[in-house]
């Protein structure tokens, strides 16, 4: 009977083990820490700072994405992705091996800073919302009730946001025919710079010229460019330094809500 009784908790615990929608890291942590451009290929390719993925603690238990932040901010901790049985995107805490290059640990520090900040930001009012595009179209709380705001911050002389136009062009393209979405970029340049610059690139967003102080000093805006979703009620819904993925996803989730 003692021997059945074993047997059976055995089995129990290797059935909640298969069970289980945690399956491991994408990438073993001594890989991702190994040296800086280990961790900066890690951090373009794995990282979605801004979606809504299930954060895990050190044991495998799901907390809440601010405290997982929190901790990662001390820079104690890095964020493993975790593969799991239903795709859905999950990070592990995992305590940084007293070995790795403070560097490292000082950039994952500085992200999950900046991440943190951008979540606590969600559900507050855009701050400065009065804007007057190259064309003397006025954005404000009333010209866009009712709609779904996606600003883009950047500058002319941001690579990576010159990159990324031809995406954003496809965006605006394709949402062409709703009347309930505002495609809005603030950037640092001055207007003849920008209205020289939009002659010899194709950027299909309103732009509004020398918003660099408020990009700094209002939004706290860091890595270029930063995105962020509006949501009909005027409050921010999002704020995203990601890629395109992250942006589609947080749009299509905005736009499906009832205004």
């Amino acid at each position: 009977m003692k021997t059945f009784f074993a047997i059976t908790i055995l089995f129990s615990l290797v059935s909640c083990s298969s069970t289980s929608k945690y399956e491991g890291p994408v990438l073993e942590p001594s890989a991702i820490t190994k040296d800086m451009m280990s961790w900066l290929y890690y951090d373009r390719d794995q990282m979605q700072w801004s979606a809504d993925f299930q954060p895990l603690d050190t044991l495998s238990k799901p907390m809440v994405k601010s405290d997982f932040l929190e901790l990662l901010s001390t820079g104690n901790y890095l964020p493993v992705r975790i593969k799991t049985r239903d795709s859905a995107l999950c990070y592990q805490l995992y305590p940084i091996n007293g070995n790795v290059d403070q560097v490292i640990r000082e950039t994952i520090r500085n992200k999950a800073q900046t991440a943190y900040r951008y979540l606590q930001m969600e559900g507050s009012s855009l701050p400065g919302f009065n804007f007057t595009d190259l064309n003397g179209n006025v954005y404000n709380r009333g010209t866009t009730e009712g709609k779904v705001v996606v600003l883009n911050c950047w500058f002319i002389h941001c690579q990576a946001c010159n990159e990324e136009m031809p995406d954003l062009n496809k965006l605006v393209e394709q949402t062409k025919g709703r009347k309930d979405i505002v495609f809005l970029g603030v950037a640092f340049d001055k207007p003849d710079s920008l209205k020289n610059f939009l002659t010899k690139k194709n950027f299909e967003y309103a732009i509004v010229a020398e918003k660099e102080d408020y990009m700094r000093n209002d939004l706290g805006i860091i890595y270029y460019p930063t995105h962020i979703i509006v949501n009909r009620e005027g409050k921010i819904a999002k704020v995203i330094d990601g890629g395109m993925n992250e942006l589609i996803d947080a749009l299509n989730k905005e736009i499906v809500k009832k205004g």
